[in-house]
């Protein structure tokens, strides 16, 4: 069972209350994204997490119709008011399902490198799809 966590044109957050993963399953419209949309998205997604009782410490990203190529203004931006928010306590687990467009998957991989510089604990490995993803996730202690 899954319970909604935030929802909109761009993205739908929601938890799997059995397993305590949560996904983050990007929708077409991002393909719509400037750089002030996904900034004001992203800061809306930030306010309905960090209301939650407990960040779940395993998560889904499904990029696979996330169409925006993100610069590195914008990778930089995402690691300062994204990441350092977000998973700045605790261990965490990023399962992540990529992109079919590649340049989205290499500015998305650079701002997870940027990311995993600032030596946070986090575990991240790529799969195809969400059952695989959710898999690997559950297995995890």
């Amino acid at each position: 069972m899954k319970t909604t966590i935030y929802n909109s044109p761009y993205i739908e957050i929601f938890l799997f209350k059995d397993t305590n993963i949560m996904a983050h399953v990007w929708k077409p419209a991002t393909i719509h994204f400037t750089d002030e949309l996904y900034k004001s998205e992203y800061q809306r997604i930030i306010k309905s997490l960090i209301n939650l009782s407990d960040l779940p410490h395993k998560t889904i990203i499904d990029l696979r119709e996330f169409y925006f190529a993100l610069s590195p203004e914008m990778q930089d931006w995402h690691g300062e008011n994204v990441f350092s928010i977000l998973y700045n306590l605790g261990e965490f687990y990023l399962a992540v399902i990529n992109s079919p467009d590649f340049i989205v998957t290499v500015y998305v991989e650079q701002t997870f490198e940027e990311f995993n510089e600032k030596k946070l604990k986090i575990t991240r490995k790529y799969f195809e799809n969400l059952e695989e993803a959710k898999q690997w996730l559950a297995g995890v202690k």
